[in-house]
């Protein structure tokens, strides 16, 4: 009995340790479906699984800077005078990351840095993943 069981509570520890993770993927794809329509992009792109997936991705790329600003703005954490809304930003990640590693990031990353709204989300794209770690 103990041979399966053992087995059956670290699949569920893993289970329940992604679900967050897996849960703010979910989150993002339903905001990128949005960002797809509104920038004219291809239904068969891979746009979303290089954000996601990455975290590195080059900046010179004005399309993804518009995807990211977009994806954001869909999560309502930018205001109509273009700023982050920490809280918003902290309440979305801490299930996922923890409070403690939530905050640090946001305290690194935030206000957002750019002359305009998509340089903005892009630098705070790029530092969260620098200072958080890879989803």
């Amino acid at each position: 009995m103990l041979r399966f069981t053992v087995p059956l509570v670290l699949a569920l520890a893993v289970v329940c340790l992604a679900a967050p993770k897996d849960e703010i993927k979910n989150k993002g794809a339903e905001a990128a479906k949005k960002c797809y329509q509104k920038l004219s992009i291809p239904e068969d792109s891979d746009i979303f699984q290089r954000v996601f997936a990455f975290g590195n991705i080059d900046g010179s790329d004005e399309l993804i800077k518009k995807f990211i600003a977009c994806v954001h703005h869909n999560f309502g954490w930018v205001n109509e005078a273009g700023d982050y809304d920490r809280q918003k930003i902290i309440d979305f990640f801490t299930e996922a990351y923890g409070e403690e590693k939530t905050i640090k990031t946001a305290d690194t990353c935030l206000p957002a840095q750019g002359a305009t709204p998509e340089e903005k989300a892009f630098n705070l794209y790029q530092c969260s993943f620098r200072t958080r770690g890879n989803m």
